[in-house]
């Protein structure tokens, strides 16, 4: 069975996500998200970020000496037949890890730990992309 439109468009986002290594490789994420997203923190304080501006912000000044890497697992729920839709979600686990020992020594990271996500996304029409409104951590 093929993948549908928005989990091959979210496993690009996952990839592009993963493969940061500067500010500027963050601030390249803007595409991903809409105007209006809200975005929550994996680590705490679990702050929410609301705003396309404000999430990459907050990317471009604090994850690119923390490094973060999200793996989802399969399954993951999809909004049954998105690809005729213009709004969906996903939900899933994933395997999570940064640096967060602050600063860690060189190559140093926090172990992996499983973390529950829901997504939300939208798009005006069935042609455009897909573009996260809602991310969070769940459970």
């Amino acid at each position: 069975m093929p993948q549908s439109q928005l989990l091959t468009h979210f496993f690009a986002s996952v990839h592009e996500f993963n493969s940061c290594k500067n500010w500027a490789d963050y601030e390249n994420l803007a595409k991903y998200y809409d105007a209006g997203a809200e975005l929550s923190e994996v680590d705490p304080p679990n702050k929410k970020r609301t705003g396309r501006n404000n999430i990459i912000k907050y990317l471009v000044e604090t994850q690119p000496r923390l490094l973060p890497r999200f793996w989802p697992s399969l399954p993951i729920t999809e909004t049954a037949d998105s690809d005729t839709l213009t709004a969906a979600s996903l939900e899933g686990s994933a395997t999570y890890f940064d640096c967060t020992t602050n600063p860690p020594p060189k190559g140093v990271r926090t172990l992996p730990f499983t973390i529950r996500f829901r997504f939300e996304f939208t798009r005006p029409d069935t042609a455009s992309p897909w573009v996260v409104t809602i991310g969070k951590r769940i459970g």
